[in-house]
């Protein structure tokens, strides 16, 4: 127990030393910090216009793929490609 009580005095000595530092280093003000800084705009009413870009790639929801049942040749389509059915 007499071994503990010089190490509890120094601990309590070094730690009342540190106490009296972190008060020295704070500004004796003691007011308030002075209010930040702002930038203030004014409101203009006008028209802007919208227009929006985007990037993307088409493609068809179905596809069709048209061949002879016979070994031919198609000679000929009846339709046009990219008509609605």
């Amino acid at each position: 127990m007499h071994r503990l009580l010089p190490v509890a005095a120094l601990s309590l000595a070094v730690l009342l030393a540190a106490c009296g530092q972190q008060d020295a280093a704070q500004p004796q003000g003691g007011g308030p910090p002075p209010p930040a800084q702002v930038t203030v705009e004014t409101v203009i009413l006008q028209t802007v216009p919208i227009s929006f870009e985007y990037v993307g790639r088409l493609e068809a929801s179905r596809e069709v793929e048209i061949r002879p049942r016979v070994a031919a040749v198609i000679e000929r389509r009846y339709f046009e490609e990219g008509a609605p059915r």
